[in-house]
């Protein structure tokens, strides 16, 4: 279980919200972005392509490799077992098992439409029911995910899937009060079933309403009491950037903890110093290259990701333009925000996913 953060730019938020629902937790009668999606070409190409693991003895009698008797429990003294171990320390009653092939057995993948038939294969793989001629689709039952028809020969003629094609989450849960109103301003506070009018704080506001200096202003004072400390520690040491010890040892810009390029980093005096200090709070070390700016440039980058951190997507008008696949920059979401008319609605909710 878990969930996202989204900025929502327009009217009618919960609107916006569902458009990106995953259908299996929408209401079929209400959410309007169910569409029935043509799917016998990609699932008649799945199908030829995919295939399943089984077993063959010496004597060629074939076994399906899912079967019980292959499965054997993980000990203790296998290498596997810890990271199963910790992965199921909730439900230590749970077994690790993994598959062991008999000596003279064979691994071999066989294709699904060589073993199952397609109406089958499909009716299974995409929860479809088939739908009579003349039937109207039982969007509530029996139809719920979609059907196919079949032709007078039985063959599958049609392959509907019943969904919603950008589901991203499960649901809406809340709105997160993260914005500061300004003196007699009001707001919405909401959760999946209620809202409130509320001052102060709201999850849901008209952008004039909003006191973005006080927002962005909130954590200045700790940032600077950050570089301070961070410029107190270091003193005159200077360091190699992370980002140029990458292109250095020609690796991706990354942070990761258990990479020669992250040790060359946190070994450097300067690195060292500021660790020691407790300069590293938020994300450690690009927090950290943030400290070699001027005073002024790094509390000024601070002001500028404070909106820009809330959220993991971006909803505007309808459209998806940041998350996934689609990415906005730190200042492009500034631009977008700033150039945005006084009363447009933002909405800062919080979704199931």
């Amino acid at each position: 279980m878990g969930g996202h953060s989204v900025f929502v730019i327009g009217d009618n938020f919960r609107d916006q919200l569902d458009k990106f629902q995953r259908a299996e937790y929408a209401d079929r009668l209400t959410n309007k972005y169910f569409v029935a999606l043509d799917v016998l070409a990609e699932a008649r190409e799945r199908y030829m392509q995919e295939s399943e693991p089984f077993l063959q003895d010496q004597d060629g009698r074939w076994y399906h490799s899912f079967s019980p008797q292959f499965w054997h429990e993980i000990g203790p003294d296998e290498e596997e077992y810890k990271a199963w171990a910790s992965l199921t320390r909730e439900n230590p009653s749970f077994k690790p098992k993994r598959l062991v092939v008999p000596p003279g057995f064979k691994e071999i993948p066989i294709f699904t439409h060589e073993f199952v038939p397609f109406q089958e294969w499909i009716m299974k793989e995409y929860g479809l029911g088939i739908l009579a001629d003349g039937e109207e689709p039982d969007l509530l039952g029996k139809h719920r995910s979609g059907w196919i028809r079949l032709d007078h020969a039985g063959e599958v003629i049609e392959a509907k899937e019943h969904t919603i094609p950008d589901g991203i989450w499960d649901w809406f849960e809340c709105t997160l009060s993260y914005f500061k109103l300004k003196p007699g301003a009001t707001g919405l506070s909401a959760n999946f079933s209620t809202e409130e009018i509320v001052t102060n704080c709201a999850g849901s506001a008209r952008k004039g309403t909003i006191d973005f200096f006080a927002i962005r202003e909130a954590k200045v004072p700790e940032a600077a009491d950050l570089w301070d400390k961070a410029a107190q520690a270091r003193g005159t040491l200077t360091w190699e950037r992370f980002e140029d010890l990458c292109k250095k040892h020609n690796v991706p810009i990354h942070f990761s903890y258990q990479t020669e390029v992250w040790t060359e980093f946190r070994q450097q005096a300067a690195i060292e110093a500021m660790f020691a200090a407790g300069c590293f709070r938020d994300n450690f070390s690009a927090c950290l290259e943030r400290l070699g700016m001027p005073r002024e440039e790094y509390l000024q980058w601070h002001r500028d990701r404070e909106i820009f951190d809330w959220f993991q997507y971006v909803v505007k008008d309808g459209e998806l333009i940041d998350g996934g696949e689609a990415r906005l920059s730190m200042a492009e979401f500034n631009a977008l925000l700033e150039n945005l008319s006084d009363d447009t609605l933002l909405t800062v909710a919080y979704v199931h996913a």
